[in-house]
């Protein structure tokens, strides 16, 4: 990605505008929803603090799911898919209009490698409320969240894996 489109991206992540460049998203995927985190938006929305990259490679894929468990993580059943580069520096600010006042569940993917997979030696996770992680998906009742009119912030740590058998942030990032 050029410096003038990072840059653009970069502001309209931090800022709300709605210039954000749709091209490169794959099928089914949505640009993120800024319009709905500006300043006096009635919602619902949540606005996404992505922190803790490892690395500045690939791009993020941010998936919206209901509260029911048989959807959660379910190839399929998400609401929506966000796409986005990884920009150079900083956290990543990520606005997701809601369908409505509900209990949902999202799920980020730090999707280094660009394959859109979840790749364990490279990739990162995260997820709303920000689980204590094992190797296996983390239980639906510790990432899901009450969404009411409004904005609301919520950070998102990624994970990455730190051992054989752990995952878990990189040094200073919880």
């Amino acid at each position: 990605m050029n410096r003038p489109t990072c840059l653009a991206l970069t502001t309209a992540l931090l800022f709300g505008s709605s210039a954000i460049p749709a091209q490169g998203l794959r099928e089914g995927s949505q640009p993120p929803d800024t319009q709905a985190c500006v300043a006096g938006a009635s919602g619902p929305a949540v606005r996404l603090r992505i922190q803790g990259f490892k690395n500045r490679a690939g791009g993020l894929i941010v998936r919206l799911y209901s509260d029911r468990k048989e959807d959660f993580l379910a190839k399929g059943r998400k609401l929506k898919r966000i796409e986005l580069p990884v920009p150079p520096s900083g956290d990543v600010d990520v606005c997701v209009a809601l369908p409505g006042p509900n209990r949902y569940a999202i799920a980020v993917l730090h999707d280094a490698n660009g394959d859109t997979d979840l790749s364990t030696s490279t990739d990162g996770v995260g997820f709303t409320n920000n689980p204590k992680l094992g190797l296996g998906k983390p239980p639906l009742a510790k990432v899901v969240f009450t969404a009411q009119p409004g904005v609301r912030t919520m950070p998102v740590i990624l994970n990455y894996k730190t051992g054989f058998f752990s995952v878990g942030p990189i040094a200073n990032a919880r």
